[in-house]
C-alpha cells in the first residue's frame, strides 16, 4: 500500500510520471511471462544501476527547467489565466508612438522653473570664476562662452517664460498621441512622425534651452575634472522582494553618488531621486553621507550635506501592486506562478553642488547622470522559486530565499514560483520537484524499479489441492 501510495502521489503530482510507471509496469509484465524471475531480475538490475550510477554522478539533480517543459517534447504549451491572444499591431505605429513618449519625456522632464534654476547657476559661477583663470584659462573661458549662448537663449522672446513654453509643447504632444491613438494606416502614422521632428517642433519646442544647458554642463565638467582630478558619478542598483500574500512587489532603488579625489559634495536635488519608480508610487526616500547612518531625506528640493562628504547614497524604496500569470501545463496538476521583474529603464540626471578641495567659496553646479538601475538581487518566500530565466545564484537566509544574476542581460527578468501551501512549499518538495518535473535518467530508473517491486510484491494465488476421489 505504501508503494502504491508513493506512485499515485507522484502521478498526481505530474501524470506523465503516472504514465511512465504504468508504461514500465507493461513491460516488465510481459518479460515475466517469458522469465519467470523477470521482475526480481528487473529490480536487481536496477538497485545495482542506481547504485553505480549514483558512484558515477548520473542521477545528480538535473538542470533548472521551465515549468512548462515536460517529459514528452511536444507538451510544451501551458494554459495561462490571465493570457489571451494578442492582435497584431503595425510596428510602425509602435515605433512612432515610442518615439512620441520619448520626445514628451525628453521635452518635460523639467519644469520651466528647473530650467531657469539652473541656468542661473551657471551664469553666477562664470561670474566668479577670476580666481581660477590662471589655473585653467580654457576651460574658465568655455565655462563664460556657454554661460553667454545660454543668457542670449533666454533673452530671446520666445523663451522668456519657459513653463508658458512648457505648457505649449506638452499639449503638442499630447495632440500627436491622440491623432496616433486613432490612426489606422501607415500615413496617418507618417504624418504624426514628421510632426514630431525637431523641425516642425520648433515653435513650442524647449530644445534649444536644453541644448545650450547641456553645452553649459560639459563645460562645467571640463573645469571641474581639471582642477578636481574626476567629476562625481553615480552606480545605480536595485533590489526586489515579492510578498506574495499581498501580492505586492517592494522596490529598493540605490543611487551611489561618488565625488572625484579633490570634490566635495555640497547639496543634491532631490527631483530625480523621488521621480524614480512610478509614478505616484507611495514610498520612503532616506540618505547616507559619508559612511554615516541612514536617515530619512529631510522635505524639500535640496538635500543638504554637512559636512561635504565625498560621495553619498540615497535609496528610494516603494511598493507595486504584483500580477502573477497562473501556469498549469499539460498532465500536471498543480499551478504555477510566473513572476515577471522589469526594472525601469528611464535615464535621468541630478544637478549637484560641489566645492573643490582648497579653493573654499566657489560652489559648482553639475548635472550628474544617474543610470537606469541594475537588478543585483530578487527575494522570494522560502522553497518558493523554482525557476529563472536567466544564469543566476540562488541562496537562503533568515528572510527566505534570494536570486542573484550571473551577469547583466537586458528585458524583464521572469520567475516561476511553487504554489503558496505548506504542502509544496517545504525542504522536502524543494528536494524532489527537480526530478518530478524534469526529464533526468534517475527518475526513469526509479519508474522501472518501482513496476518491477509492485510485480515482486504481488502474490500468485495458490492453486487449491484437487479433491481425493
Amino acid at each position: 500500500m505504501a508503494l502504491l501510495g508513493l506512485v499515485l502521489t507522484a502521478s498526481a503530482l505530474d501524470l506523465a510520471l503516472g504514465v511512465l510507471w504504468v508504461a514500465a509496469l507493461v513491460a516488465v509484465l510481459l518479460l515475466r511471462r517469458r522469465v519467470s524471475l523477470a521482475a526480481l531480475l528487473v529490480l536487481l538490475a536496477t538497485a545495482g544501476l542506481l547504485v553505480w550510477g549514483g558512484r558515477l554522478g548520473w542521477f545528480a539533480p538535473p538542470a533548472p527547467v521551465s515549468y512548462n517543459r515536460g517529459w514528452i517534447p511536444a507538451w510544451i504549451g501551458s494554459r495561462s489565466t490571465f493570457s489571451a491572444a494578442g492582435t497584431a499591431v503595425n510596428p510602425d505605429l509602435l515605433a512612432a508612438r515610442a518615439r512620441v513618449t520619448a520626445l514628451a519625456r525628453e521635452e518635460l522632464r523639467l519644469t520651466g522653473s528647473e530650467l531657469e534654476q539652473r541656468a542661473g547657476a551657471v551664469i553666477a559661477l562664470a561670474r566668479r570664476l577670476d580666481p581660477l583663470r590662471g589655473d585653467a584659462p580654457r576651460e574658465v573661458a568655455a565655462v563664460e562662452g556657454a554661460a553667454r549662448r545660454l543668457a542670449r537663449t533666454l533673452a530671446a522672446t520666445e523663451f522668456r517664460d519657459l513653463e508658458a513654453r512648457r505648457t505649449a509643447v506638452s499639449a503638442y504632444l499630447a495632440e500627436l498621441g491622440r491623432r496616433l491613438g486613432s490612426a489606422r494606416d501607415g500615413s496617418e502614422v507618417a504624418a504624426v512622425l514628421r510632426a514630431a521632428d525637431p523641425a516642425a517642433m520648433a515653435h513650442v519646442s524647449l530644445r534649444p534651452v536644453r541644448d545650450d544647458l547641456a553645452a553649459a554642463d560639459a563645460a562645467v565638467e571640463g573645469l571641474v575634472r581639471l582642477l578636481g582630478g574626476g567629476v562625481p558619478t553615480a552606480a545605480t542598483t536595485a533590489t526586489v522582494r515579492y510578498q506574495d500574500d499581498r501580492k505586492a512587489v517592494r522596490w529598493e532603488a540605490r543611487y551611489a553618488v561618488a565625488g572625484a579625489p579633490g570634490v566635495r559634495l555640497l547639496r543634491v536635488e532631490i527631483r530625480a531621486f523621488r521621480g524614480s519608480g512610478p509614478s505616484g508610487a507611495p514610498g520612503s526616500l532616506a540618505f547616507a553621507a559619508g559612511g554615516e547612518a541612514a536617515r530619512p531625506v529631510p522635505p524639500g528640493p535640496w538635500l543638504e550635506l554637512e559636512p561635504a562628504p565625498r560621495g553619498v547614497t540615497i535609496t528610494r524604496a516603494w511598493d507595486e501592486p504584483a500580477a502573477p500569470r497562473l501556469v498549469r501545463p499539460a498532465l500536471r496538476s498543480l499551478v504555477f506562478e510566473r513572476l515577471e521583474v522589469a526594472v525601469p529603464a528611464d535615464v535621468d540626471d541630478a544637478l549637484i553642488t560641489i566645492a573643490l578641495d582648497g579653493r573654499p567659496g566657489i560652489e559648482m553646479p553639475l548635472a550628474v547622470r544617474l543610470p537606469p538601475p541594475r537588478l543585483v538581487r530578487v527575494g522570494v518566500p522560502r522553497h518558493a522559486l523554482y525557476f529563472a530565466d536567466r544564469p543566476g545564484t540562488v541562496t537562503s537566509d533568515s528572510e527566505g530565499e534570494s536570486w542573484e544574476p550571473a551577469g547583466e542581460e537586458a528585458g524583464p527578468l521572469r520567475l516561476e514560483l511553487v504554489p503558496r501551501s505548506l504542502l509544496v512549499r517545504n525542504a522536502a518538495f524543494a528536494w524532489v520537484r527537480g526530478y518530478l518535473y524534469r526529464p533526468n535518467p534517475g527518475t526513469v530508473v526509479v519508474a522501472v524499479g518501482l513496476a518491477a517491486l509492485t510485480l515482486a510484491l504481488a502474490r500468485r494465488p495458490r492453486p487449491t489441492d484437487a479433491p481425493v476421489r
